[in-house]
């Protein structure tokens, strides 16, 4: 197996929050409740998939539970914080996202070349963005017994948090914008009392 793999584990969990928010975007109008739910269907799935599909593979070892939280805990963060962008930019969701998750976050991930071996603004980005957070941190439970997992947990927990944080705000944002805006007042009407004579 190359060292690679972890990456590869990784890389579908980054696509189906993404992925998720472009199908919410393109299904129409639906409640908060209804996104979160199939944010969280899709992210559980997608989660247990790659996780069995992972450790039957021997690409990560068998007995860490953690790792599937983990997973889902990617998978909510890149979906909640996608669908805000979609909610907000609309037909801008893709070039948005792509930027985001793919041409920032697979570079800087430190999943195909070590991060401490990354130019200075690629150590930088990798050090914050949420796809090398989630590597680190399930390369640290899968092979080194959890040790140095705190620091890109808290980074993972607060990219949740600031998708969660994003989506409310785009939720009220849209609630707001679409409420219909009372007409000006307008003129009181002429009557033939008050027209000149």
């Amino acid at each position: 197996m190359s060292g690679t793999g972890l990456f590869f584990a990784g890389m579908p969990l980054a696509l189906v929050g993404m992925i998720t928010s472009i199908v919410l975007l393109q299904s129409g109008p639906a409640s908060p409740r209804r996104r979160l739910g199939v944010i969280a269907a899709t992210g559980a799935f997608g989660s247990l998939f790659v996780h069995f599909l992972a450790t039957g593979l021997d690409v990560l070892p068998g007995g860490h539970p953690l790792l599937l939280l983990y997973g889902f805990l990617f998978t909510q963060a890149i979906g909640w914080l996608t669908t805000a962008a979609a909610l907000v930019a609309r037909k801008h969701l893709l070039p948005i996202a792509m930027t985001f998750v793919l041409i920032l976050g697979v570079p800087t991930s430190g999943g195909t070349v070590s991060g401490d071996m990354l130019p200075g603004f690629g150590r930088a980005l990798h050090t914050v963005l949420p796809f090398a957070r989630f590597l680190d941190l399930t390369r640290a439970e899968a092979y080194f017994g959890g040790h140095g997992a705190l620091a890109p947990l808290l980074a993972l927990l607060g990219w949740a948090a600031a998708g969660a944080g994003a989506l409310l705000g785009a939720e009220l944002w849209t609630r707001g914008s679409a409420r219909p805006k009372p007409d000006k007042a307008l003129p009181p009407a002429k009557t033939p009392d008050s027209l000149p004579a």
